[in-house]
């Protein structure tokens, strides 16, 4: 594995914190796979609390230690599901489960090898799919946090990078 130096953790710090690379990884990851094309939402989004919601989450190690997750409505899975696989989707099932999961695979895999030093260096969980209406994701409070929002044709959902350089 690489030593990060404090140098080069000075770089690797200011790139993990640049929007710029995860937006360029959602923007690959959703031409090449889905099919479409995605906007930065600007300002926030307000999950319906009465609406399912699923959170795909991928945990980031070695060069970094952290996660990487994707959040959306039921119903913006379906259609990213749909989208990835071709056919109607009309309920969440363990398709959904594991298009969202693959997609937030695909997106962390993609954020990483866009910051050489991780690349090599940084290895990726299995996905785990949280459902329900009303959940918190808890996690310890990041030394770094790379949140945006994208809309896909009307749906929107959110990507979350965070964590630390080790």
């Amino acid at each position: 594995m690489m030593q990060v130096t404090e140098q080069s953790a000075l770089s690797v710090s200011a790139m993990v914190k640049d929007a710029a690379y995860l937006d360029q990884a959602v923007e690959e990851v959703f031409s090449l796979m889905l099919g479409a094309s995605v906007a930065v939402v600007d300002g926030g989004v307000t999950m319906d609390p009465a609406s399912e919601t699923l959170t795909a989450v991928i945990g980031l190690a070695g060069a970094l230690s952290g996660a990487c997750t994707v959040q959306a409505r039921a119903n913006t899975a379906m259609h990213m599901t749909s989208r990835m696989v071709g056919m109607d989707v009309t309920e969440v099932d363990d398709g959904v489960l594991d298009g969202l999961g693959e997609i937030s695979n695909m997106l962390a895999g993609a954020w990483k090898s866009k910051i050489p030093p991780l690349n090599a260096d940084c290895l990726l969980s299995v996905p785990t799919v949280v459902t329900g209406t009303r959940y918190t994701v808890h996690r310890q409070p990041p030394v770094f946090l790379v949140e945006r929002n994208y809309r896909l044709n009307d749906h929107v959902f959110t990507v979350r990078v965070y964590g630390e350089i080790q």
